[in-house]
This record gives C-alpha cells, structure tokens and sequence, in this order.
C-alpha cells in the first residue's frame, strides 16, 4: 500500500470540524461582549475592501415633548430620525504550514489535526493583535485630534517619581467612566497589560467567574467588567517612570464581520521540496471586518500587499477620525505607571 498523503485524504469540511474547541467564539473578546457579530456584519465584510456601514442617529430628548389636548386645529409638532455613516476597511488575510513527507512518516501522527489544534490558536491571537492595534491607533487619534478627552492620565509628571497615587486605582477607573457623563455605564472589559493585572490582584478585588458556555474562565474587576492581559498594550518609556496604557470597552462597541474567501482552507504539495521528499501546505484564509462604532477609516495609510491594514496601519493615528460626541463612544483609555 502506497503513502498516504494530506492531499489524498484532504476533506475540507472535516478539517474545518477540528478545531471548535480553538474558534473565534471562544475567545475572550467574543465571549465578552465588547464586539457585535452578525449576519450583515458578515455580508459588509464581502462588499469590498472599504465598507460604508451605515447607522441610525438618536432621537433628540433633550427637547420637551408635545403636551396633548383637546383643540382640532393645534397640530403637534412632528420630528423625523436620521442617518449617519462610517466607513470601515477590510483585511484579507492568509496562513500557510507545511509538512514534510519525511516528518509525518517518522511521528505517524495525523497532520490534519495536529495542523488545526495550532490554526486554531493562531487566528485567535490574530484578532487579538489587531483588536490591540486598533484601539492603539484610537489611542493616539483621540492625542493628536480630541485633546485627550478620552484618556485619564494617572501617570507622574517627566521627571517625577512614581508614587502609588500613579497606579491603577479604582478612583482613576470611576474617573474614565464619568468621562461620558450621563452615559456612563460598566465597562464590559479592560485590556491590560500584565504589570496593570498584577496591581489589580494586589487590591484584591478581582473576582473568577465562569460564563454559561463554561468554555472559559474570566477574571472581573468591580464583579461585571472581564478582563484579558495582552502585553501588546501600548507603554511609554522603560523602569519605575515606565507608563502603561490600558483600554475600557464598553458592550457592542466593536463590530465585527467575516467574510467569505472563495477557498478558506486549502492543501498545495510541492513535490521536489524536501531534496525530493515532498512537501504538503495547508492554507487557511479569513477576510475580517473589525471596527468602533463612532469612528471612520480615513485611508491615509495602508501599506499591507493587497491594501489589506497592516498592524502598523491600525495604530497610524490620521487613519482614524471620530464622528460622533464622546459620549457616544464606548470606549475608554487610562494611562498609569503600573
């Protein structure tokens, strides 16, 4: 009997069963609410490569309403609602892992497996970068455009040394919150950095809970707001006068659509690789809307191939420009020395 190869047994739907456990809805992001998914999140992502995504304004209730009574001829005042758009832009993106005849016949594993139990992993912390690159680049958008006006600096002054009125405190969270006034509410999650964590633990008030799907446990602050560590976080400067940027997410603030490549996964051999062993490449791509609601793409920069936003891009501030007043955005920054 012959050597059986990825491409003789290759079953696309069957690859694509292996890796649930390791899916996009398992991550923290998904599971915390912060990004919306849906159906025409999804159909946008399949238009083009930059997207206009409409939305309905708010009704104005900041003006009375109209006071009934019982003569004819007075007509009540009649107010409409109307639309606004932003536009979003769309990465395509693409990965490839090959394996070696000579490999797969030494171990006797099962490549298709093996293979997805990591792709799986991997494009979880895909998203992840370019979540972080994203609200990076709002980060230095609302410096350089909003004078700050949804960021709260805790950090000392240059110079200064950091003293505990300089970290994380819950007086500084209370402080980014208010900053939208009456629209305040619990943020849905905090992305920080793991120094920011560790001063969290030390305030004991962190708490473990285990969401319905029981898939993951998450780690709270203040009971409702789920956090998730990522040292891709930005920081300014190096030692104790280091400055750490962490992100507030209210609930739904980041859509999110998946578009549909013509060939998601795939397998290509080549056969004179390996001195003549032969090579096998799986290949998995994803196109991938992510975007804050209040905010337009600009296109000033992108420079992946395929003008696909690179990492780089996301957090290029001009790439970004805020539509709606602050209160409208879910979305929040606090900057401390640890």
């Amino acid at each position: 009997m012959g050597r059986v190869t990825i491409d003789d047994v290759w079953v696309p739907e069957v690859y694509a069963s292996y890796g649930d456990v390791n899916s996009i809805e398992a991550t923290a992001f998904m599971q915390s609410g912060i990004m919306t998914a849906n159906a025409l999140f999804d159909e946008l992502a399949d238009t083009g490569r930059t997207v206009e995504m409409p939305f309905w304004n708010d009704l104005d209730h900041s003006v009375e309403p109209n006071y009934s009574n019982d003569n004819p001829s007075d007509l009540a005042d009649i107010e409409g609602i109307d639309m606004g758009e932003m536009y979003a832009r769309v990465a395509f993106l693409n990965n490839g892992w090959g394996s070696a005849d000579l490999v797969t016949e030494l171990t006797g594993t099962e490549p298709l497996r093996k293979i997805k139990e990591k792709t799986g992993r991997y494009w979880q912390y895909q998203l992840q970068h370019r979540l972080v690159a994203m609200a990076s680049g709002l980060y230095n958008a609302n410096l350089a455009q909003n004078d700050g006006d949804m960021i709260v600096d805790l950090s000392a002054a240059a110079g200064a040394t950091p003293t505990a009125a300089n970290k994380w405190s819950l007086s500084g969270f209370i402080d980014s919150i208010m900053q939208k006034g009456d629209r305040a509410q619990m943020p849905a999650a905090i992305i920080c950095h793991s120094v920011i964590y560790g001063t969290m633990l030390k305030d004991d008030i962190i708490e473990t809970r285990e969401p319905s799907t029981g898939r993951l446990l998450f780690a709270t602050y203040k009971e409702s707001t789920k956090i998730v560590i990522d040292d891709g976080v930005p920081t300014i400067g190096t030692g104790l006068a280091r400055q750490y940027v962490t992100f507030l997410f209210d609930s739904g603030v980041i859509g999110f659509g998946r578009g549909t490549p013509k060939h998601p996964t795939s397998v290509s051999r080549v056969e004179e690789a390996g001195n003549g062993g032969g090579i096998e490449t799986i290949w998995e791509r994803r196109t991938w809307m992510l975007h804050p609601f209040g905010y337009t793409w600009t296109n000033k920069q992108v420079t992946g191939p395929g003008k696909s936003p690179t990492w780089r891009d996301l957090r290029h501030a001009p790439n970004w420009s805020r539509i709606l007043d602050r209160r409208m955005i879910g979305l929040s920054f606090i900057v401390t020395n640890g």
